[in-house]
């Protein structure tokens, strides 16, 4: 055997990669032997291999034999097959060493042998092979564990066997037909009374391998999983992965029975178990992990469960009540135990089943299942408030890095808690809740009513009107921890405490009592404001309920602004909270007459105004960011001192917002002028620009477009990305207000013009989007202004062509063939003989552009847009597009003529303009999906 490879060299190399020291030596030894596996013959491979597993070499050559063996027959399988001799070698030899040497040898080479015999008799089943499972069963009745795990390992190895795909689904209908055999085996062994652990063992890793099978009937394993259970009952290791296994089965959930009896079993032999194992040791991490297979199964089950109820109601309930007590376990999450979110998703589950069901046939059923699980679902939230609140900060200090980053999960996972319970029980959950929290609050116990409060705020967006009464309870008790002291704990019940706030705002707001309710829950905001660790809460809600700027807020008014204009004058918060602050400022001062507004924003805007003016240059990072300050804060007063609603002003003096743009835009003009300001400083004012715009009072758009337009004829050059976003915002809204419409107009054709003479652009991407959104968008509007618009368009036209042509940027040629395309189209649905005829000026050179371009690699969006263009010109002008494409190479292909006759159907068109079947060019027109 084996004369060709020089065994005892192979034996050598083995050896000598395990003793050396030199990483190179060790490489080139690794890539060595690797190569052994595919350098012979596969008969000579095999034969050498089978030299190297004799008892006369150490164990890393034996396993280095066995790795190698089962690489060849996996990866060499039609020469071991297709040579007899060899396969019958292979077998017996595997069979033999498997028989004599699996209770002696190394554990990891009777696993790759086993692995190896397992494959072997996948590739040879039917035809080589018939029966290995009978096969194996006779040669082995006398040694059942080894028999099992090789079993185990054949319907392991199905996942690695490569092979063509009616093959493979021959085999697999083989294996299929073979687990009847399998079940019997293993419901043998099990029932054997003198079988040992390990073999009991062996029997549950088959079950497990075969139920995984693709495409095995789990009922047909129905029988054999309760011995199964049974068998491992105190192995918490194995019953977490039959478990799992099952819960991952799509099929579980259709053999009714078959759940039942799982869910049995868990809450009678299971439960006592998991009660043992806690008692033992409750962070066991196998008793965690059972406890959470248990949860995965039973969270698959819930259907089934809820559309058997009336079958058997008790089950349910034992479920529940076996969660309860996982989730109500003594101790502290994370330094305690580990185990009480893991029932979570079960009850989420099953809450949302019932809801979701209600709403049918199935409204009364449904009722009463939540009937009969209510006291579960307020067992555990009332068990939440201890298990969520947080330790005492002393004590929470103790916790390490691992423990915090836990408890906080922990948190999140057990968020939707009072969610549950609300939904299940109504309103009680919430009377139960504001009970809870008056008592906290009576015994000045900080952490314990801050967990009832992130209980309230989570549940608080699923409220309603109808839970009113409670809500004002609620917001009473809230108006007791106005006087909170200083102190880590006090700072995290504030901020929950905002929180809840802000996730009641919309109820607030819609009350009756709205007026009344909105002032006082804003003098239990104001407070806070000032604290340094509550501040971004407190100021992100006073936002939210300013910004309404309602009656009840107006009656506060002048805190608000007393408060929020002391903070932000205060540099030594951040500038972010700053400005939120200013903008509560602005909302306010937006309800008063513009004289006495202009006069408070002055002493606000004064000395910002003075810094920008000085134009110092700006040297460093700090002065930087001051000016980019400075200018936010023009946009926040933009942003918020408009009227609620876009309403008129009523006032005879212009508007506020007016007013400051006014007086800011010369110095916003210079900055965008001036060569040496960074352009992240230009980017900042066309933010601020187009916060004005967005916000002008409609009767003042008149006055304010030559003001923006002006900014504009600078910033799309100076700025491309912001100033065309800027652009965009203003056609949108001065296109819509007819005083507008002609200056609007005029300047799109300045723009475009001037975009034309500065072409090829490096800003190129960004204008061709503006005038994509113009022609998509605003169309109808640049037209109305009649012949004055087509210079725009006919220019529009001249830069998507000449883009088309000269650009490699995907992206940018993508935009320019949706600007033609957009214009095509419109000029056809508008009947628009203007742009038309434009279009027909360009059409020698759009059509030679197009045609050049559709035979090169291009994305869908694009290939899209160009056969629309295409589709038109050889629509609207044939003969006229049929002259330029004959002076085309492959102007005169098949494929050219069929375009011709698809149109008059753009679809059938589109479809067309595609491969090479036509002979247009060597290169296919490939389309990036």
């Amino acid at each position: 055997m084996s004369k060709k490879v020089d065994v005892a060299a192979v034996a050598a190399k083995v050896q000598e990669f395990y003793s050396t020291n030199n990483p190179d030596q060790r490489k080139r030894l690794d890539e060595d032997l690797c190569s052994f596996k595919s350098r012979f013959p596969c008969e000579d491979t095999v034969a050498a291999c089978i030299l190297l597993m004799g008892s006369r070499y150490p164990g890393n050559v034996q396993y280095f034999a066995a790795i190698s063996m089962y690489e060849t027959v996996r990866h060499r399988y039609e020469e071991c097959v297709a040579n007899v001799t060899l396969m019958e070698v292979l077998k017996s030899f595997l069979i033999e060493s498997l028989t004599s040497n699996a209770h002696v040898q190394m554990q990891s080479i009777t696993n790759k042998l086993s692995s190896t015999l397992a494959i072997l008799s996948l590739y040879c089943m039917p035809d080589v092979w018939s029966d290995p499972v009978a096969t194996l069963t006779n040669i082995w009745a006398a040694q059942p564990e080894l028999l099992l795990r090789v079993l185990a390992e054949i319907a392991a190895e199905f996942s690695n066997i490569q092979m063509p795909l009616t093959q493979r689904s021959k085999l697999k209908t083989e294996l299929h037909k073979t687990s009847e055999d399998i079940i019997r085996i293993i419901s043998t062994v099990m029932g054997a009374d003198d079988a040992s652990p390990s073999t009991r063992q062996a029997a549950v890793e088959c079950v497990e391998q075969w139920v995984k099978l693709p495409g095995i009937g789990l009922h047909q394993w129905a029988p054999v999983l309760s011995v199964v259970f049974g068998a491992v009952s105190e192995d918490s290791a194995a019953l977490t992965n039959l478990l799992n296994l099952l819960a991952a089965n799509d099929e579980l959930t259709s053999i009714d029975q078959l759940v039942y009896d799982i869910c049995h079993y868990i809450t009678t032999s299971l439960a006592q178990k998991i009660a043992t194992d806690l008692a033992d040791d409750i962070l066991s991490e196998d008793v965690v992990s059972l406890i959470s297979a248990v949860c995965n199964i039973a969270v698959v089950s819930v259907p089934t469960l809820i559309r058997n109820y009336k079958h058997n109601p008790a089950l349910l309930c034992d479920l529940c009540s076996l969660f309860t007590s996982i989730c109500s376990c003594q101790g502290s999450y994370a330094v305690d135990e580990l185990i009480s979110d893991l029932p979570s998703s079960f009850f989420m589950t099953l809450r949302e089943h019932i809801a979701s069901a209600a709403s049918g046939s199935k409204k009364d059923d449904m009722h009463n299942i939540a009937s009969s699980v209510s006291t579960y679902y307020a067992e555990v939230c009332r068990s939440a408030i201890d298990k969520l609140s947080y330790p005492v900060i002393d004590r929470f200090d103790e916790y390490d890095k691992q423990q915090r980053e836990q408890f906080h999960r922990y948190r999140m996972v057990r968020s939707e808690v009072s969610i549950d319970a609300y939904f299940i029980t109504g309103k009680d959950t919430l009377k139960f809740l504001n009970m809870e929290l008056e008592a906290s609050i009576a015994k000045g116990d900080l952490c314990r009513t801050e967990c009832i409060m992130y209980l309230w705020e989570t549940v608080a967006d699923y409220l309603s009107e109808s839970d009113y009464l409670e809500i004002y309870d609620n917001l009473k008790l809230c108006m007791q921890l106005s006087g909170l002291g200083e102190g880590t704990d006090e700072d995290r019940l504030a901020n929950t405490v905002m929180k809840h706030l802000y996730a009641l705002s919309h109820l607030i707001q819609e009350h009756d009592d709205a007026m009344y309710l909105e002032g006082h829950v804003i003098r239990l905001i104001l407070p806070f404001v000032s604290r340094k660790a509550v501040s971004k809460e407190a100021l992100r809600t006073l936002e939210k309920f300013v910004s309404e700027r309602s009656n009840g807020v107006m009656l506060v008014g002048d805190d608000i602004s007393q408060i929020c204009y002391t903070f932000f004058m205060d540099e030594s918060n951040t500038e972010t909270l700053r400005l939120t602050a200013l903008k509560c400022i602005g909302y306010v001062l937006s309800m008063k007459p513009s004289h006495d507004i202009m006069t408070i924003l002055n002493n606000i805007m004064a000395p910002h105004l003075r810094d920008l003016e000085i134009g110092e240059c700006i040297q460093s990072g700090e002065a930087l960011e001051n000016k980019k300050f400075q200018i936010s804060i023009f946009s926040c007063l933009f942003a918020s001192l408009n009227h609620k609603g876009g309403a008129p002003s009523t006032s005879l003096s212009d508007p506020p917002s007016v007013v400051i743009f006014r007086q800011i835009f010369p110095l916003f003009q210079r900055i965008l002028e001036m060569q040496v300001v960074p352009i992240s400083i230009g980017d900042k004012v066309c933010d601020a620009v187009r916060n004005a715009v967005s916000n002008f009072p409609p009767e003042h758009l008149p006055q304010m477009f030559p003001l923006v337009s002006q900014l504009l004829n600078t910033a799309l050059f100076t700025n491309p990305a912001a100033g065309c976003s800027l652009a965009k915002t203003a056609v949108l809204v001065f296109g819509y207000d007819s005083s507008t419409t002609p200056q609007l107009c005029a300047a799109i054709r300045q723009w475009l013009e001037s975009f034309a003479h500065n072409m090829p652009s490096q800003a190129i991407e960004e204008w061709l989007s503006l005038i994509y959104q113009i022609m998509k968008k605003n169309y109808k509007t640049l037209r109305a202004n009649g012949e004055d618009s087509l210079p725009a368009i006919s220019n529009a036209i001249l830069i998507a062509g000449q883009t088309l042509t000269e650009s490699q940027e995907p992206c940018v040629v993508r935009l320019a063939s949706q600007v033609l395309a957009v214009i095509a189209n419109q000029s056809i649905s508008y009947g628009d003989e203007g742009p038309r005829l434009i279009l027909a000026n360009h059409g020698p050179a759009l059509v030679k552009a197009i045609f050049v371009r559709i035979q090169v690699e291009l994305i869908r969006a694009t290939v899209e847009s160009l056969s629309e263009v295409l589709f038109f010109f050889m629509k609207e002008f044939s003969a006229e597009t049929r002259r330029v494409l004959d002076g085309l190479d492959h102007g005169d292909s098949p494929l050219v003529a069929a375009l011709f006759r698809e149109i008059g159907n753009l679809r059938n068109f589109k479809a067309d303009d595609s491969p090479t079947k036509h002979g247009v060019t060597e290169r296919c027109l490939f389309v990036i999906t």
